[in-house]
């Protein structure tokens, strides 16, 4: 309950008309959400569990008459002093009213200045706060002002590879001789790693940060749906191949038991069989089923961008979450379907992976 009143005094402290940072607030607010379903996990726990669940369910819909629904549940199945701290979370009214019902119970500082606020987040508990509101946050302060970056540098420290390159790369972008300071330290192979996200050395080639790749994965529609939480796990999974129209791919790329997210641009794998399949933007190749594609023919229509990793490990990851699960589950069945199906579905195709 902390954490989410610190989330709703963040939210209000950021959403002001005078310097909107409209998509770090929206990021905030899905956090919000997360954690609010987080709540209501363990309510289930504490009640019946079928009747949270219709809760939560009614919430999800945001409707006036459902949310009033999961209200009147809540009066009635939950103890007067949990009643207390769950209602103002989920009731239809500003998060300002919200915080207000709470802050004497979870009192939270608040910050006059934006700018405070952004060092507030990157400050904030790395066990609560995940990655990508820090990234996000980051990336906003040095738009915001390029006259301190104590916060920013301290991360260039971090052992969290994701956290340390979106502070180099911050740097960089605010000032390229501190950037310069700090990877000249690091070993030669991460600095030319670094050199190529940035820039910093023109005659290397460059490629996407972890930051940038979510932004690159959030076009396929496959990986659209999922949580940047989740994406940027997936982004240190991944490597990305760029094809030119009318060119072949590199097959050193395409080896292994792999899965391809189409990202950009569109083509035809000509199969041993001479089975013609076209994919683009938004396809997922090689989810289920092996695709041995050094035996397969390119026609690459336009220029092409594909994220591909390795497919055990991939797996690895969607087990531990199920959002990715019933996300997989709809994009092989074509069909909605409760999320118990997907699991049990999930754990078949896990066994033939396997």
């Amino acid at each position: 309950m902390k954490y989410a009143t610190w989330l709703m005094a963040t939210i209000l402290d950021l959403d002001k008309e005078d310097r909107p940072q409209e998509y770090l607030v929206k990021v905030l607010k899905e956090e919000l959400q997360l954690v609010i379903r987080h709540l209501f996990n363990i309510l289930s726990l504490l009640y019946d569990a079928d009747s949270m669940s219709r809760i939560e369910q009614n919430l999800e819909k945001n409707t006036k008459e459902s949310v009033a629904l999961a209200m009147e549940m809540i009066d009635i199945l939950l103890d007067e002093n949990l009643k207390a701290l769950i209602s103002p979370l989920i009731d239809q009214i500003p998060i300002a009213e919200k915080l207000a019902k709470l802050q004497n119970l979870f009192p939270q500082q608040r910050f006059k200045k934006s700018i405070n606020r952004l060092k507030n987040i990157i400050y904030y508990d790395f066990s609560k706060l995940n990655r990508w509101v820090k990234a996000c946050a980051i990336h906003q302060l040095i738009k915001n002002s390029n006259e301190n970056h104590a916060e920013i540098e301290a991360l260039v420290f971090h052992e969290d590879f994701f956290l340390k390159e979106t502070a180099l790369v911050a740097l960089h972008h605010a000032k390229p001789s501190l950037y310069h300071f700090y990877t000249s330290r690091e070993r030669k192979r991460d600095k030319i790693k670094y050199d190529r996200v940035t820039g910093y050395n023109r005659k290397l080639e460059r490629v996407p940060s972890n930051y940038q790749e979510v932004s690159l994965m959030k076009r396929n529609v496959f990986l659209d749906k999922l949580p940047e939480t989740l994406l940027v796990k997936l982004s240190e999974l991944a490597e990305q191949e760029s094809i030119q129209a009318g060119k072949s791919p590199d097959f050193k790329y395409l080896k292994g038991n792999r899965v391809h997210f189409v990202v950009e641009g569109e083509f035809e794998l000509i199969y041993p069989d001479k089975s013609v399949v076209h994919y683009q933007l938004g396809d997922a190749i090689g989810l289920i089923e092996d695709v041995n594609m050094e035996q397969c023919q390119f026609r690459i229509l336009t220029d092409t961008k594909l994220f591909y990793m390795d497919k055990p490990a991939f797996y690895i990851i969607a087990q531990a979450h199920i959002e990715l699960v019933k996300i997989i589950y709809q994009s092989l069945t074509k069909t909605e379907e409760p999320s118990t199906m997907a699991e049990e579905s999930f754990e078949q195709m896990s066994n033939v992976v396997s």
